[in-house]
């Protein structure tokens, strides 16, 4: 490919992506503590580990001091490295 005249050009690669979806195993989480660290292990099949997790935030925030509200399953979802 040549580039002259200091012109815009443009490359793509079309692809399909193939993969094994990958399912949460674990059915809840321990409580969590607020303004306190919180780390869990989570069971899942499929795909290809190591697996790496991010969660989606739609829950209400309050301030309080009780414990953490539950999340789901549906609120987690296989996310990217940071």
């Amino acid at each position: 490919m040549n580039i002259t005249n200091n012109t815009t050009t443009k490359i793509w690669i079309e692809h399909t992506v193939n993969y094994d979806p990958v399912e949460i195993i674990s059915d809840t989480l321990p409580p969590a503590t607020v303004y306190e660290p919180y780390t869990t292990n989570l069971e899942a099949s499929g795909g290809t580990s190591p697996y790496l997790w991010d969660y989606d935030r739609n829950y209400s925030e309050t301030n309080y001091t009780a414990t953490f509200p539950m999340v789901t399953a549906q609120q987690l979802s296989p996310g990217a490295a940071m």
